[in-house]
């Protein structure tokens, strides 16, 4: 238990790195948290300088995202040094932890990015692990979603949102559909995901009920 505990704290630790906010520091010498929107989140850094350093930034929060859950998945056992009967489960958990760590990062006052990113990435690693094929189903689902709602109401901020939903609306089907014993533990943990992802979307919920959220074009 106390090898799993410590393996969820360095999940948030993973997390918590706030490369946004690094990255801007290291080439600009300014804080991104003051220009724009404020916040850390490749959306914000490539708004305020350039799609390069926002592309970079997506990148490293998707992949830290990515990378504790694939450890949880194919090498949990071995880590914890316990049998664990479904992976999926420590999986889980370690998708909600690398989530919070990057929304709720130490290193900047427990105020940190939306979450989206660092959610795929992680969603990624969870889909293809549970699935031990090349055909995360889930991860589909919720890219799917976020282009396609992107594309024709040309706001990240509602495909976001949609998106991230799409992953506890998968595991309901299943639950209810397959009803595996594994379900009830994900869904409770990517809803706790998608609600996180909400709430920090909240302000732009706001904007795209008035019409004054902005479009990609």
């Amino acid at each position: 238990m106390m090898a799993i505990s410590l393996f969820l704290i360095a999940s948030f630790l993973a997390g918590s790195v706030p490369f946004g906010f690094l990255l801007v520091k290291v080439r600009k010498k300014i804080d991104v948290r003051k220009h724009s929107s404020g916040n850390i989140d490749g959306a914000n850094v490539a708004r305020a300088f350039g799609k390069g350093l926002g592309i970079l930034t997506m990148f490293l929060d998707c992949f830290k995202g990515f990378l504790p859950v694939l450890v949880a998945t194919f090498l949990g056992n071995r880590l914890t040094g316990v049998l664990i009967n479904d992976l999926t489960i420590l999986a889980s958990f370690a998708a909600l932890a690398v989530v919070m760590g990057h929304v709720f990062t130490p290193w900047l006052g427990f105020n940190g990015g939306k979450g989206v990113a660092v959610a795929l990435g992680a969603a990624l690693a969870f889909s293809v692990g549970e699935a031990l094929e090349l055909v995360p189903m889930p991860f589909l689902l919720s890219l799917g979603i976020f282009v396609i709602t992107a594309a024709i109401t040309r706001r990240v901020s509602l495909g976001s949102i949609l998106g991230i939903l799409a992953m506890p609306s998968y595991y309901l089907y299943r639950l209810i559909a397959f009803n595996r014993p594994d379900t009830p533990y994900i869904l409770v943990v990517w809803t706790i995901i998608a609600l996180l992802v909400i709430v920090r979307h909240r302000e732009n919920l706001a904007r795209i009920i008035k019409g004054s959220e902005n479009r990609l074009f």
